[in-house]
């Protein structure tokens, strides 16, 4: 059998299998599996290396450098670099706070941007000519305030997110503890981010977690984690704010308990992951609507944390379940193969494909 040539490695972060907390182990690090671009199948999954709670991951300038947040109370930032299938761990830095969930590389300031839920803060962490952090730590933490009505999950600030906005001017940060998407310049000489206040202010109770832009940065879209509503965001690009023009149910079944987790867009398409539920749901943007509701497709397992779309494939982490799903574009499954806790889904680009699977 000749082995198809349409491979693209996808490196996987995973959360603790025992709950936040346990002891590093059980398959939990980083892993490594490649997607069939021609059929939808994945390659057998296999375990690069063991790390503590690696939630999510992003690349910087340099594809051979990976780097991790460690989602523990005394939270890191754990830098690898690729080579030949493998990985290896080159720095470790604390991530400036409890809890690191989401991480971006930022080049005008040559840093990488940590959100840190649990305490509420956000990180600068400046990288060096080689692509490795300030052994120092951070050069910049920002303590971030407010509340919601929600009790016991939105008592005081839980950053979730991070993006930039469209033109490259500002970077957001999805605060689902005080239903806030909040805005942050750059002084590009201190390399610091500068606080410019709410781009958006979100319905009370939303709890915000992820958001994506449309193509033509017109919209946002924002997955809110609580009462599982979709928001439609208005976005004023020569003011860098926006409003919310709707806020649909995400599924328009009973969903119960059931919380969104990540969100992205795909052409017209704006694809939801539904924890609970267990269900991925595909919504079609609506220029004047906001978003309408297409289907649902229902996954081969629980608690879709995270999903990424790549090329006609969208690869689902199904984190309670330990697998990850791969669905076709009208959302039939092509394969399912198993992995401890998924968490994050992150494709390698062309250039580090020297890290692919041996």
């Amino acid at each position: 059998m000749t082995m198809s040539l349409a491979l693209q490695t996808l490196w996987i972060g995973t959360y603790p299998v025992a709950g936040q907390g346990s002891a590093t182990g059980v398959g939990e690090g980083l892993w490594q599996t490649q997607l069939d671009t021609e059929t939808g199948r994945l390659t057998p999954p296999r375990q690069v290396v063991q790390i503590a709670a690696p939630s999510f991951l992003a690349f910087g300038e340099d594809p051979r450098l990976m780097y991790a947040v460690n989602e523990s109370l005394e939270g890191a930032l754990t830098t690898l670099r690729l080579k030949g299938g493998g990985a290896e761990i080159i720095a470790e830095v604390s991530s400036g706070g409890a809890h690191p969930c989401h991480i971006v590389f930022d080049k005008a300031l040559h840093s990488l941007v940590v959100v840190n839920f649990t305490s509420g803060t956000l990180s600068v962490i400046e990288v060096d000519s080689n692509g490795r952090p300030h052994l120092e730590g951070p050069r910049q933490v920002i303590e971030l305030e407010g509340s919601g009505p929600v009790p016991d999950r939105q008592t005081s600030a839980h950053p979730h997110f991070v993006l930039p906005t469209p033109d490259g001017r500002h970077i957001l940060v999805v605060d689902l503890g005080s239903d806030v998407i909040r805005r942050f310049g750059r002084d590009l000489i201190a390399r610091r981010l500068v606080d410019d206040g709410a781009a958006v202010r979100m319905p009370r109770g939303s709890g915000p977690r992820h958001a994506a832009f449309s193509h033509d940065g017109r919209r946002l879209y924002v997955a809110g984690e609580f009462g599982a509503q979709l928001h439609t965001v208005e976005w004023d690009t020569a003011n860098a704010s926006g409003h919310v023009v709707a806020s649909v149910p995400a599924y328009p079944s009973d969903l119960g308990n059931s919380e969104l987790a990540h969100i992205t867009v795909d052409g017209d398409k704006v694809l939801v992951g539904v924890r609970g539920a267990d269900v991925l749901v595909e919504h079609r943007s609506d220029p004047d609507e906001g978003t309408t509701f297409q289907q649902a497709h229902h996954l081969p397992g629980s608690w879709p944390r995270h999903h990424a779309v790549i090329e006609d494939w969208t690869v689902v982490a199904l984190q309670r379940s330990n697998r990850l799903a791969v669905l076709d574009r009208s959302g039939q499954l092509t394969d399912v193969v198993e992995v401890p806790s998924p968490a994050c889904i992150v494709p390698a680009n062309a250039e580090s494909e020297d890290g692919s699977a041996a």
